[in-house]
């Protein structure tokens, strides 16, 4: 059974040992072999448990999510023990966090709750709406394009060839679409460690990506990986391919949905791909023509073009309807302007286009 954190005890033993971590104390190595223990948890789910606290501490936006009771216990004990400015500090994190998550289209109104009440309990006069945030998620529009993780990967550093191959791979089958996409976020290493911890939790999996698992596991290498597929169910639930971030390996789920339509399965490729181009700052929806005719032309005549439009096998079902989309603009269109006129994504509009591309000259 899942490990769910809303005993007061669990949460009680997890903040000890948190401050411990942060005073330096423990490692965080040995704190997550006590902790798991002592509460079962997973080590990835720990490991989130020990960076809020940390980044409450510090007055720092954290990305992953957890419930309000435990975001409650924190900012009251840390104003117990630590006093008023650390107790700020706490509420700035986490407004932080509910301000980030709302920009993700993943808010969670608890944890302003867990504010509030932490407040009100306080008997101090504070008011919400005046609590600082992190200066660095300030410095952020508050929409979906934010940009979040890691830094050290952002457009100007990522080749265009693994710029096409992440925006057109969401039309490829499951296996590739993963191996395409896991493979450029670990050449990169986007995913900082509070994204592992988060895509190692199937409770934010399921909350932002609609996935029913994890889409990360951790894998002990010195082990057998084939038998370190399986979920809890003891059904394999994860590719064999590792990959690697932060020193770490780990695979990456099969369970994806949304290639083809499913009335019973949520798509959940779809957001995780988009959630992934925004690691990237990559939004392909916000260049109204891109590249432009004095940077690339296909050189096409109109005999070629209905030559290619007659071709089966260039021209399918797939294809050939995001063709007749873009036919019905007389006047042109990007795909944003295509996506919003019939209720799709622009990268899955864009990804299309991409693919058919490769159709003729493959």
């Amino acid at each position: 059974m899942a490990f769910v954190l809303d005993r007061v005890d669990d949460m009680r033993i997890i903040y000890e040992t948190a401050k411990r971590v942060y005073t330096r104390e423990l490692t965080i190595d040995t704190a997550v072999k006590e902790l798991s223990r002592q509460i079962g948890a997973k080590t990835s789910s720990l490991q989130m448990y020990l960076n809020i606290y940390a980044c409450m501490r510090k007055g720092k936006v954290y990305k992953m999510g957890t419930s309000e009771g435990f975001t409650r216990y924190l900012l009251e004990s840390i104003l117990k023990d630590e006093g008023e400015d650390a107790f700020m500090l706490a509420l700035s994190a986490a407004k932080s966090n509910s301000i980030y998550r709302e920009s993700v289209n993943n808010a969670q109104p608890g944890i302003k709750k867990a504010c509030l009440d932490a407040i009100a309990s306080s008997g101090l006069a504070i008011d919400y709406e005046d609590i600082a945030i992190d200066v660095s998620l300030s410095q952020q529009p508050a929409s979906k394009n934010t940009k979040s993780g890691n830094d050290l990967t952002n457009n100007a550093e990522m080749s265009k060839a693994d710029r096409e191959k992440l925006i057109s791979c969401i039309q490829l089958p499951n296996s590739e679409f993963a191996s395409t996409l896991m493979s450029i976020a670990e050449k990169y290493q986007i995913f900082d460690t509070s994204d592992v911890a988060l895509l190692c939790d199937r409770q934010p999996s399921r909350e932002l990506f609609y996935s029913d698992y994890a889409y990360l596991k951790e894998i002990d290498t010195n082990s057998d990986i084939s038998s370190q597929l399986k979920s809890a169910d003891g059904r394999n639930r994860y590719y064999g391919t590792t990959y690697i971030f932060n020193s770490t390996t780990y695979v990456f789920t099969s369970q994806l949905y949304g290639l083809a339509a499913n009335p019973n399965r949520k798509n959940n490729r779809n957001p995780f791909w988009e959630w992934v181009l925004q690691k990237f700052n990559i939004d392909p929806s916000t260049s109204d023509w891109w590249p432009s005719l004095a940077e690339y032309t296909p050189g096409f005549t109109k005999d070629q073009w209905l030559e290619i439009l007659s071709d089966p096998e260039i021209v399918g079902p797939v294809w050939g309807a995001v063709l007749a989309m873009f036919h019905t603009e007389p006047n042109g269109a990007t795909c944003k302007m295509i996506a919003e006129k019939f209720n799709d994504s622009p990268y899955s509009i864009s990804g299309k286009c991409t693919q058919l591309a490769k159709k003729k000259y493959i």
